[in-house]
């Protein structure tokens, strides 16, 4: 039971990191892309709005935790390969 436990808070914090990350992604960036639809491309304050904002952020936050998950598994598969 206890390196049950051990190997679940192995995994937390790598998974509490990549949160942070793309929380922090997403808030930094919806933001500047709400304004910059608004500002430069004309767009009204409207629910069309809100989803393209939304939609770029969430493609920024991919990019940005899509290296951080490559390592997250190489990390993973190298400790259930120890493991064994």
């Amino acid at each position: 039971n206890l390196n049950k436990l051990q190997n679940f808070s192995k995994g937390c914090l790598p998974n509490m990191q990549r949160a942070a990350i793309i929380t922090a992604t997403e808030l930094a960036t919806y933001d500047s892309a709400k304004r910059f639809l608004l500002v430069n491309i004309k767009f009204k304050d409207n629910i069309i709005t809100h989803f393209l904002a939304s939609g770029i952020s969430g493609l920024i936050a991919a990019i940005t935790a899509t290296p951080i998950d490559v390592i997250k598994v190489k990390i993973m598969k190298n400790f259930y390969i120890q493991g064994k």
